[in-house]
C-alpha cells in the first residue's frame, strides 16, 4: 500500500512540476531536450528564431536553470522527456 501512495505523491509533484510551464513551453523544452536547436524548433513552429529564444529564456528563469544540460535533467525528471526518446 505504502507503494501506491508514493507513486501517487510522485505523480502529485511531476504535475505540480510542469504546472510551472505554459503547454507551448513544455513542448519547447522537450524539444530542446531532444537535441532540437532554436531554428530547427522555430521552422517546425513556424515562429521566429527570436520567439523560441524568448521562450527558452522564460523557461530557464522558471525552472531556475543555467543551460540546457540542466534543463534535460529538469524535463526527465518531471517526465516532459520520456527516458525512452532521449539519446545521447
Amino acid at each position: 500500500m505504502s507503494n501506491i501512495l508514493l507513486d501517487s505523491s510522485k505523480s502529485l509533484q511531476n504535475q505540480n512540476i510542469k504546472n510551472v510551464l505554459t503547454v507551448t513551453e513544455q513542448e519547447i523544452l522537450k524539444e530542446m531536450a531532444l537535441g532540437r536547436t532554436t531554428k530547427e524548433i522555430a521552422s517546425h513552429r513556424h515562429v521566429s528564431a527570436h520567439t523560441i529564444m524568448t521562450h527558452r529564456k522564460n523557461i530557464f528563469r522558471k525552472i531556475e536553470v543555467n543551460n540546457i544540460h540542466e534543463a534535460t535533467k529538469y524535463a526527465m525528471r518531471s517526465g516532459i522527456v520520456d527516458m525512452a526518446e532521449y539519446y545521447i
